[in-house]
């Protein structure tokens, strides 16, 4: 793989399909130490892996914190700057991609492999090959999973702020605590699920807090009570059991399809999600 990579190519044809999800991990290490002895440096952080290969091929240790710091700045400061406030502090971060473009440069085995593709035919897979009749069930069934994660997801922690604040009243201090404390235990969730995920299966890591989220929301949506701490203690815990879902769609997602469609398969999968998530708001 090392030398095809440093031909321009990225896998040889005779691998396709070929790699099983160990020896993949164990080819990605490989693979990094030779870019290290190759004079390469690793920089930076993945969020959002939490299967515990992957945490420890990518050396990461930290969460993503953008959930957590939007529920701070919004009870600390929305009452002052109003929500067009908020929203540019959630902006200003972005314009360090202007940094980025001008002072952080590709590395020279990327640009060496870059020019080498141009010069060769590159292998690439259609997205058409992801309705293939041996790919479509698992296109479809995956298509169908995604769109119900994300409903449920925009659902549960996209839209509980505004059942707060417009359903039940209460303002912005009260809305941020539980969207806090809930992702403080996505955090937390993530990681132990993530690592029940490699000993049971990526499935039963879903369906069994998927199941037990179910049995905990009556209690923060107010069907049972309107009391404050009881939302906030349920909401907080929905944020263990539902949320150490989401961590898992990524590498579970990869994990279903054959090589040779993997990127456009789960690429195409994942965001008709989104899409379809995209109605709850208005519905």
């Amino acid at each position: 793989i090392w030398a095809e990579m440093r031909q321009g190519r990225y896998l040889p044809a005779e691998l396709m399909g070929r790699l099983d999800l160990d020896r993949a991990y164990r080819a990605q290490l490989a693979l990094l130490d030779l870019y290290l002895a190759a004079g390469e440096r690793q920089a930076g952080w993945k969020v959002g892996l939490t299967a515990a290969a992957m945490r420890v091929q990518q050396k990461v240790h930290e969460p993503c914190f953008g959930f957590l710091l939007a529920s701070v700045i919004y009870g600390l400061f929305y009452e002052q700057i109003g929500w067009r406030g908020c929203l540019w502090i959630g902006i200003l971060p972005a314009l360090v991609v202007v940094y980025i473009r001008k002072f952080v440069k590709e590395p020279e085995v990327w640009r060496e492999n870059r020019q080498k593709q141009r010069q060769q035919k590159e292998f690439k897979a259609p997205l058409l090959e992801i309705f293939r009749p041996k790919v479509l069930p698992n296109t479809l069934t995956a298509c169908l999973w995604m769109a119900s994660s994300f409903v449920t997801y925009y659902t549960c922690f996209g839209l509980f702020a505004t059942h707060l604040q417009k359903d039940l009243g209460f303002g912005p201090g009260a809305v941020a605590l539980p969207n806090a404390l809930s992702n403080l235990a996505i955090f937390i969730s993530s990681c132990v699920w993530g690592s029940i995920a490699d000993r049971i299966g990526r499935r039963w890591a879903m369906i069994i807090p998927a199941l037990i989220g179910i049995l905990v929301t009556p209690f923060y949506l107010g069907f049972l009570t309107t009391s404050y701490p009881v939302l906030v203690v349920a909401f907080t815990i929905q944020g263990f059991f539902v949320g150490g879902i989401y961590g898992q769609n990524p590498s579970y997602l990869s994990e279903r399809f054959p090589t040779e469609v993997r990127a456009t398969a789960a690429g195409f999968c994942y965001h008709q999600g989104a899409i379809w998530a995209g109605f709850t708001g208005p519905i």
